[in-house]
């Protein structure tokens, strides 16, 4: 499980630097845009097979039960996110996800900006 854990999530590392640095591929301008905005829309149909198969994918239904600072807030009143009825809040943390997301992308489009500006000439 652990070995796994790391394989896929340093894929996640390793696979852009490899695109950039060995295939010679580089990410546009907007693409921190686009890459926010599709995981954005992919919530929506991720939080309603959530809810008809009362699955947590994504973490739209319940935080992850982990010690970790992204977490943010309190669940406060709101929609009824689960079909299983063990809580009725809206998921407050997402918007911690949200953030971190953005700043995320927006530092890695800051790291390779020479070479945005550089694919756009």
């Amino acid at each position: 499980m652990y070995i796994e854990y790391y394989v896929v999530h340093g894929g996640i590392l390793i696979i852009p630097l490899y695109f950039h640095f060995v295939r010679g591929m580089r990410i546009g301008r907007w693409t921190w845009a686009k890459v926010l905005a599709t995981n954005l829309g992919l919530m929506i149909p991720i939080g309603l097979a959530n809810y008809l198969t009362g699955g947590n994918y994504m973490f739209l239904c319940s935080p992850p039960k982990v010690e970790n600072p992204m977490i943010i807030g309190e669940w406060v009143d709101g929609m009824r996110v689960c079909v299983d009825g063990s809580f009725n809040a809206f998921p407050i943390y997402l918007v911690g996800f949200l953030v971190a997301g953005t700043a995320h992308y927006l530092l890695l489009t800051g790291l390779f900006w020479r070479s945005i500006r550089a694919a756009e000439s």
